[in-house]
């Protein structure tokens, strides 16, 4: 149930509500996300992946000589 009332908010950018679940808390962490203190709802992807291949888009491995 924690975990369901987590995700159901992930969207808002809250991560964690601390247990027991309570009505207060739920309604604490929507606030405190609606109000510009939670976590950004996008984040650019770090640079180092900007090299890495699109799935389907590379050669098979076996194709570029690589030892399976």
């Amino acid at each position: 149930m924690h975990n369901a009332v987590v995700d159901a908010l992930s969207h808002l950018g809250v991560r964690h509500i601390d247990m027991p679940c309570t009505p207060d808390r739920v309604w604490r962490a929507i606030r405190e996300a609606t109000e510009g203190g939670g976590t950004p709802l996008w984040r650019d992807p770090p640079r180092a992946l900007a090299d890495v291949p699109l799935r389907g888009s590379a050669e098979r491995p076996e194709a570029a000589g690589a030892e399976i």
